[in-house]
């Protein structure tokens, strides 16, 4: 075991200073030290091992090696306190930039996204480099995540310009859809939608979430009937949250042009198809409630948000039919009520 090995060749150290043989056994040393993770414990050892050379050259990988042997064997949490003290002792060290990817690596798998983001951040402004086309996609995501949509789409910008792989040109683009629909660039959103479109990868999901995207940002651009085109490629298929996002907007566009019985109609013969994205089954309930009251229907109205308010439970969607409701039910009470009796009657002149 490594135990015995190194107390054989701290012997043979001790007992034949200065030959091949001890040269031999100091780099047996360095490998079962660097192997185990041990380096502060390898420099603390070359230090009383007489002739030992071992220059700053030779500590800088050790250290590093050291560290970087710590994540090959899945031993995250040392590597992460390792690559830490390999950073002080050399700041501008030959691995540091290496250090810090690793060192990011190990802290986003244990859920340290923060840390690990200031980590990718180093690696990025030390591009190009190894590392960099990595960070950029875990950056990418940590900012997305974290709801910091300008930044991961720097990221991915940054990806797009720079890589010559066609998975990272596929990806960096879906992405970029994604960001800028967030953050309502709808020009950006259609710049990257159509090569995205007509990229092999794009699988028929993604295809109908980036019709969706498309359709919302015509939209945002105040071109309805493209906005419609779109949507209902994303509606077509019918089993994806994205179709039925789609589907609701349909149902707005409808109902926003007056066209209130075709919108009843839409939403009640895609009910099946919506069951399983219930949130968006629920906003339709809550625009058909619209629908009726246009219609003169204000007990059907009522009915359906309360069937709303009865069985759904997301919070923004179920305040909204609960403010519908108490709205409507107002309304109906203001429709019904008698009118107050006059408590005087006067006589017409000349009565």
């Amino acid at each position: 075991n490594d135990d015995e090995a190194l107390a054989y060749f701290k012997q043979v150290l001790e007992k034949y200073p200065g030959s091949s043989e001890a040269s031999d056994a100091l780099k047996y040393v360095r490998v079962i030290y660097v192997d185990a993770g041990k380096a502060d414990d390898l420099i603390d050892f070359l230090r009383t091992v007489d002739g030992a050379d071992f220059n700053e050259a030779q500590m800088d990988s050790t250290f590093y090696s050291s560290a970087e042997n710590l994540v090959i064997k899945g031993d995250c949490e040392k590597a992460i306190i390792d690559f830490g003290k390999y950073m002080s002792k050399y700041p501008k060290g030959v691995f540091v930039t290496n250090a810090h990817y690793y060192k990011g690596e190990c802290l986003f798998q244990k859920g340290r996204f923060e840390e690990s983001t200031a980590d990718f951040e180093k690696v990025i402004e030390a591009a190009p480099n190894n590392f960099a086309e990595s960070a950029w996609m875990r950056l990418g995501e940590l900012y997305f995540n974290a709801k910091n949509y300008t930044r991961a789409a720097d990221m991915y910008e940054a990806l797009l310009q720079t890589t010559v792989m066609k998975d990272n040109v596929w990806l960096a683009r879906i992405r970029l859809i994604r960001c800028y629909a967030e953050t309502n660039n709808y020009a950006k959103v259609l710049t990257y939608a159509e090569p995205a479109l007509s990229d092999e990868k794009t699988s028929i999901t993604e295809k109908e979430e980036i019709y969706l995207q498309m359709g919302k940002a015509y939209l945002g651009k105040g071109e309805t009937d493209q906005a419609e085109n779109w949507l209902k490629k994303a509606a077509d298929s019918r089993r994806t949250e994205a179709s039925a996002e789609a589907n609701h907007l349909i149902c707005k566009i409808m109902y926003e042009k007056g066209q209130y019985t075709q919108c009843e109609k839409r939403i009640l013969n895609t009910v099946n198809d919506m069951t399983a994205y219930y949130d968006w089954l629920a906003k339709n309930f809550i625009l058909l409630s619209d629908v009726y009251l246009k219609l003169d229907n204000i007990d059907q109205a009522i009915a359906t948000l309360q069937s709303v308010v009865d069985n759904h439970d997301i919070p923004e969607t179920l305040e909204l039919a609960k403010q519908k409701l108490a709205e409507a039910l107002e309304e109906q009470k203001r429709r019904t009520a008698k009118p107050e009796p006059n408590e005087f009657e006067f006589e017409e002149p000349g009565n």
